[in-house]
């Protein structure tokens, strides 16, 4: 899932974007055991990138350009896995 993009120099895919929106209840309502990450349209893992990125189950993944040394945030999407 993909509900951002890093056009303003911040990729947000953090946990409570994903909660009850469109009728998508994550994990039923618990809280997601881990997280895995990707570039779309690649299927690159994250840490394939070497990239700087906050990526944890409670959270989510954000990737900042601040954090990049001078390069762009690749555009991530996430999938959480449930308990």
């Amino acid at each position: 899932m993909s509900r951002d993009n890093p056009a303003d120099g911040l990729d947000d895919e953090s946990v409570w974007k994903y909660r009850d929106l469109d009728g998508v209840n994550l994990c039923d309502g618990n809280a997601p055991t881990s997280t895995e990450a990707r570039v779309v349209g690649t299927q690159a893992d994250y840490k394939t990138t070497g990239q700087t990125l906050s990526i944890d189950p409670a959270t989510g993944l954000t990737c900042q350009d601040a954090d990049q040394d001078g390069q762009n945030c690749e555009n991530y999407e996430v999938r959480f896995c449930c308990p």
